[in-house]
């Protein structure tokens, strides 16, 4: 069986980087291909294709042959988009004919690493800290007490950090994407991405098995 995950990762941007759900669940083998690309290109032939995290089903141009699954998309697109999806995760809670499956990089062990508070307030700022590693963005995330930012991970992180969060204000902050971001704690996003891997598993059996 052969699994392409389509997400966000020819980018610099650790948001992204950091949200493809084969990073913390082993699906192996999986192939990858930038959902940007598929803009212009064609994906190649699969049995399966994982779109998510990072990206939106938007930018694709191309019919997908195999079963999808989405995981952990924002729904700031239209719901028929997804009709052809096998299995939705999505970011907002009580969305009918999906699940809630918020982004999966907090399944990254980096969670459990306390981060000592040195300051009351901390920037995280597009184009400025997101540029790096998770553990980068998580040392700076967490050494403050709340969170000054414009970032969608930015404030998802600082929220499964238990800190406070504060938008920056501007065209960014006012992206339907942040009004996603659920009052839920790390043990929850967790337990909701791993009920849905379950799921996930479910389905790659009943291909497998129809193959």
């Amino acid at each position: 069986m052969k699994i392409i995950n389509l997400y966000q990762f020819e980018t610099a941007n650790v948001g992204d980087l950091s949200c493809s759900p084969i990073q913390y669940f082993d699906y192996c083998p999986v192939e990858f291909f930038d959902i940007k690309r598929t803009m212009v290109e064609a994906p190649p032939p699969a049995d399966v294709y994982i779109v998510g995290g990072g990206g939106s089903p938007r930018t694709m141009r191309y019919p997908l042959p195999g079963v999808q699954i989405a995981w952990g998309l924002g729904m700031t697109h239209r719901r028929e988009q997804l009709k052809d999806f096998a299995l939705i995760g999505t970011r907002d809670r009580e969305v009918p004919g999906t699940d809630w499956v918020p982004c999966v990089s907090c399944m990254s062990p980096l969670f459990d690493e306390e981060y000592p508070i040195t300051g009351a307030a901390v920037p995280y700022y597009c184009g400025i800290h997101n540029i790096g590693t998770l553990d980068e963005a998580l040392r700076q995330i967490g050494s403050g007490e709340t969170v000054v930012t414009d970032s969608y991970h930015g404030a998802y992180w600082a929220m499964l950090l238990g800190r406070k969060i504060i938008l920056r204000p501007g065209k960014r902050t006012d992206h339907a994407k942040f009004y996603q971001i659920e009052d839920a704690t790390l043990d929850e996003c967790r337990e909701a991405n791993v009920r849905f891997d379950a799921k996930v598993r479910t389905t790659l059996e009943h291909v497998n098995h129809t193959a």
